[in-house]
């Protein structure tokens, strides 16, 4: 770790004085200082002893009666692990962690004509929230906060999705309206069936053909578990639970304090909890980040609430009418950042709900598949799959200048991260299988990298089978580059974060050879709604503020404000030098340490 370093005068201002000892007093100074020299050097020597002492005894020490060994059997391998007490509870959690039994409907049981009843009232909210819809205006498309809800990148096949989710919640009211609020608590439980009420996705009904057999992977997930192929991992489903939802009214409204008064502003939060830090961990690099989030887009993807056609969301307009979707944050007036634009909301939507085929309370949505398959690369979805394809030899389109390859650039002027000032230049931010790919530098690098990686395999299957065609070539360099992806995150990435004892102890190590039998088809496979929102977040605490460049050629250093790579991915189009400048970036700036600290360069509003 990198500490600021103290300084102090130890020099006073003032005439120095000068004595003339007699030769006796010098004698007797010198034999005092060889004797005080004596003793600090017998102090240092009990002082090491000690010490070696110390150490030798905690490498051959036994357990104590707080760190007891933990039994773990990864395959057929037996093993005693000796484990801080804190590690403890983790490993004797039966993994993956599986959630109560969803809370009982505490609403009773309806009549037909009371469903009936609360239906209609849903869809007559849902066409009043249309009918505000059309009359509200979006953000201006240049603002920071259009541009920030365009950069989520929400599907528009979400938007009939959540209007579904929506109009359920609100017949769930007219179901429990009456209801004793102490019997509601945090959540109304899981309700009836709807049936098929509203415009419901395929997997609120029985799969009407069988899943095609086939040693590729499908695009969106499904049919990956074969007992539930259209729900278990599946690209836009809901997240699993393994806490219960906990919301105000127990169906959809924001969490309330344990007194029912509502909770602090999120940006109060922020500025007094999440202060910047700036302790680096030299152990680890920005890279470790990077990948984090590359990973992290493969297996998860929020949808965020839209307007009208899809558009993005105002939540701050002083003219009154907002949005049902709106959670606007509000801002001091002395906040260390906005105070100097004057603005005391934040703009902030809420994600987008999710059908549960059921009346109950508001689910999140996760528009990737739960599979680490890289769909960052080729995206979960057929139509823009077929997009991102040359249609030759296997081949993802690239842009070519001279001998270099870029990602294709994307075209969309309102991609969120496309500019006119760039544009105008000729120089577009880029396309690949996640529209977050221009979320920072580093990122659209990473994304490039492994674009290029599947062409590089496609090459070598096209010249070893010339009889394959352009599907059975893609095919086989896609299954090849999502297993190389597996394997850099389980091989690496992983022990890292977990360590080598815990990985062990879950029985996740790669094996040196031969094939693995633990696939268990009972396990469900879906994104935790608390891994996707908080726990695989915590990479955000390691970003550091400033990236740190050193020029090979001539040693020289520079660095770049964090703030300054999000989306802008133009120094790509340097094309001998910016992609390598961007990796060795990422390799040779340290990470902050995990703590509640964010960099302002995050939390101040800079990007």
């Amino acid at each position: 770790m990198q500490r600021a370093q103290t300084s102090s005068e130890r020099t006073p201002l003032v005439p120095p004085t000068y004595t003339f000892e007699s030769s006796i007093s010098r004698s007797y100074q010198k034999r005092l200082r060889t004797f005080q020299c004596a003793i600090c050097v017998l102090l240092i020597v009990m002082l090491s002893i000690s010490l070696l002492i110390t150490i030798s005894y905690n490498l051959g020490r036994d357990p104590d009666a707080t760190d007891q060994p933990v039994t773990a059997e990864p395959g057929n391998l037996t093993m005693i692990l000796t484990m801080n007490k804190d590690i403890q509870p983790i490993l004797n959690k039966k993994w993956p962690l599986d959630g109560p039994p969803p809370r009982k409907w505490v609403g009773g049981a309806p009549t037909t004509e009371y469903l009936t009843t609360a239906v209609l009232k849903g869809k007559e909210a849902l066409k009043k929230r249309k009918l505000l819809e059309s009359t509200l205006k979006p953000l201006d498309s240049n603002s920071p906060a259009s541009r920030a809800q365009r950069a989520a990148a929400t599907s528009s096949t979400v938007k009939p999705l959540a209007e579904a989710a929506f109009a359920a919640e609100e017949a769930t009211r007219v179901l429990i309206n009456g209801t004793d609020k102490a019997l509601i608590a945090t959540s109304v439980g899981l309700g009836p069936n709807t049936n098929n009420s509203f415009e419901e996705p395929a997997y609120c009904r029985p799969p009407t053909a069988p899943c095609v057999i086939s040693k590729y992977r499908t695009q969106d997930g499904t049919c990956n578990n074969l007992d539930n192929p259209l729900t278990w991992g599946v690209a836009n489903t809901p997240f699993r639970r393994v806490l219960p939802a906990d919301y105000g009214d127990g169906i959809s409204s924001p969490r309330k304090g344990v007194d029912g008064s509502d909770l602090p502003s999120a940006r109060d939060v922020s500025v007094t909890v999440h202060r910047p830090s700036y302790v680096h961990d030299s152990s680890f690099t920005v890279m470790l980040a990077v990948w984090g989030q590359f990973i992290d887009h493969d297996i998860t993807a929020t949808a965020l609430s839209k307007g009208e056609n899809s558009s993005s969301i105002s939540c701050c307009s002083p003219e009154g009418a907002i949005h049902p979707e709106c959670f606007p944050v509000k801002l001091d007036i002395e906040d260390p950042y906005y105070q100097d634009y004057n603005l005391t909301c934040m703009e902030f939507v809420r994600s987008a709900s999710a059908p549960t085929c059921h009346f109950g309370p508001r689910e999140q949505l996760n528009q990737a598949s739960a599979f680490l398959d890289g769909s960052t690369v080729y995206s979960p979805w057929e139509n823009k799959m077929k997009q991102l394809r040359a249609g030759l030899e296997g081949q993802l389109r690239m842009l070519k200048i001279g001998p270099w390859e870029l990602l294709p650039p994307s075209m969309d002027p309102n991609d969120g991260c496309n500019t006119i000032e760039m544009n105008a230049k000729g120089r577009y931010c880029f396309e690949s299988g996640d529209d977050r790919a221009n979320e920072n530098l580093h990122l659209t690098t990473m994304h490039l990298i492994w674009a290029r990686q599947h062409n590089r395999l496609a090459v070598i299957l096209q010249e070893l089978n010339p009889h394959w065609d352009d599907e059975m070539v893609f095919q086989e360099a896609r299954r090849i580059l999502g297993a190389q992806m597996q394997h850099i995150t389980y091989a690496e990435f992983l022990p890292l974060i977990l360590g080598q004892d815990v990985m062990w102890a879950l029985n996740l190590t790669v094996q040196t050879e031969g094939f693995s039998d633990s696939y268990d088809p009972t396990v469900n496979p879906s994104i935790a709604n608390h891994f996707s929102a908080a726990a695989f977040r915590f990479a955000h605490t390691l970003l550091p503020g400033l990236i740190h460049n050193v020029d090979s050629n001539n040693g020289t250093i520079s660095y770049t404000h964090l703030h300054d790579m999000l989306f802008n991915p133009y120094a790509l189009y340097n094309v001998d030098k910016g992609p390598k400048y961007a990796v060795k970036s990422a390799m040779d700036t340290p990470v902050h340490t995990v703590d509640p600290h964010i960099t302002s360069e995050v939390s101040f509003g800079n990007s």
